[in-house]
């Protein structure tokens, strides 16, 4: 309905005539010659009062008057022939539409999506209203698009919150309790379906456990293990690294899932020496204990394994597997060889910035064809600088 501007005798679209006047003769006959009149109430009060786009108060005569104006005019907005199709038809793709692209979008990216389609169904509207006096029946459309949004939040929040609670749930036994508060917060960049990448392996393994276990109280043995094994998680969890799995009296750990590490040889190196400065502060409290003195041997190194949850359909863990995975471990036990408290691997040694190595050169290493070349930190080679003659 084409008003303009506010309603009753203060807009001066229509002129407005008293009633009293006409009956008392103060109106000039004349003015009324080939007019439309219109006789109704429009005082206040009267009761013959309706809300219109204009005004929450305006006579109800005015309102045919604007009919009757709009006619004349041709300026009456109508809903064409075609509207229900057409709306039904941009209802439906508008459906298809969001239906298929906001499952894959985030919290904002719905958000702009809707925002987005609902503009531009309303700058449609206005043009086709505005150029051609169509009125078009969009409340299903725009009441289309909110609600299949709502869902896809509502639905987003779910799915989100249970794949972060199953990352929490998950590698908060793994990685250190800031790394699982930065998965938790995109859980989808962290997924838990094993994959190929490039990782640093750390196994430390202590030495002479068979006879630190015969001299022991199982519930003493316990406590002491206990001990070492937290403390060893703590230095691994400070230097970013994943705990895989305690085995015994060893640890195995690695660096590059399930986050991704640019420093990971680094990293791994500085937790090795870390481990064995901690090794020596726990021998002093072992000492007062009156507990056997603990010695540990570490193996590093890199190179391509798959890392993810693995298992039988029984029990699932998440772990690494590998060739790298198992020239970690090979190096470990070659610690004692060496008589060195740690050992690194060539693809290691390769990425290590941050500490000064030495090259021990080759060594047999069980299961391999191939000898291996191996370093270790210089810090440990002033203490202990013994290398066996196998070495070349």
């Amino acid at each position: 309905m084409p008003f303009a501007g506010a309603a009753g005798p203060a807009a001066k679209r229509f002129r407005y005539i008293s009633a009293s006047d006409v009956l008392k003769g103060r109106i000039d006959p004349s003015v009324f010659k080939d007019k439309i009149v219109l006789i109704g109430a429009s005082a206040q009060g009267i009761g013959d009062r309706q809300a219109t786009a204009v005004n929450p108060s305006t006579p109800g005569v005015e309102i045919h008057a604007t009919l009757i104006a709009g006619a004349l005019a041709g300026d009456l907005q109508s809903t064409p022939w075609h509207g229900p199709v057409s709306i039904a038809l941009l209802t439906l793709a508008l459906g298809l539409l969001v239906s298929w692209w906001m499952p894959n979008l985030g919290a904002a990216g719905i958000g702009i999506l809707s925002g987005g389609l609902l503009g531009s169904v309303y700058l449609l509207n206005l043009a086709a209203f505005v150029h051609f006096g169509w009125v078009m029946p969009l409340a299903a459309t725009f009441s289309l698009v909110v609600v299949v949004a709502m869902m896809n939040l509502a639905i987003g929040h779910f799915v989100e919150g249970k794949a972060r609670r199953a990352v929490i749930e998950l590698f908060g036994q793994y990685v250190s309790p800031e790394l699982v508060r930065r998965m938790a917060r995109r859980p989808q960049d962290y997924p838990i379906e094993s994959q190929n990448k490039k990782l640093t392996i750390l196994f430390a393994d202590v030495r002479g456990f068979t006879r630190i276990a015969e001299a022991m109280e199982p519930q003493a043995l316990r406590e002491y293990l206990n001990r070492f094994l937290t403390r060893m998680t703590e230095v691994v969890h400070r230097h970013e690294g994943t705990v895989d799995k305690y085995m015994g009296d060893a640890i195995m750990a690695f660096w590059g899932a399930p986050i991704d590490d640019p420093r990971q040889e680094d990293n791994a190196v500085a937790a090795a020496i870390e481990m064995q400065k901690v090794v020596a502060a726990l021998n002093e409290e072992f000492e007062e204990r009156g507990w056997p003195l603990l010695a540990i041997g570490i193996g590093i190194n890199s190179g391509t394994a798959r890392v993810g949850d693995m298992g039988s359909q029984l029990r699932r863990t998440y772990t690494a597997i590998g060739d790298a995975v198992n020239l970690a471990a090979r190096l470990e036990a070659a610690t004692k060889k060496f008589n060195l408290p740690v050992l690194i691997g060539e693809a290691t040694a390769r990425g290590v910035t941050k500490v000064a190595l030495e090259p021990l050169g080759e060594t047999d290493v069980p299961g391999r064809t191939e000898r291996v070349k191996v370093f270790c930190p210089k810090v440990f080679i002033k203490v202990s600088p013994r290398v066996p003659e196998t070495v070349i």
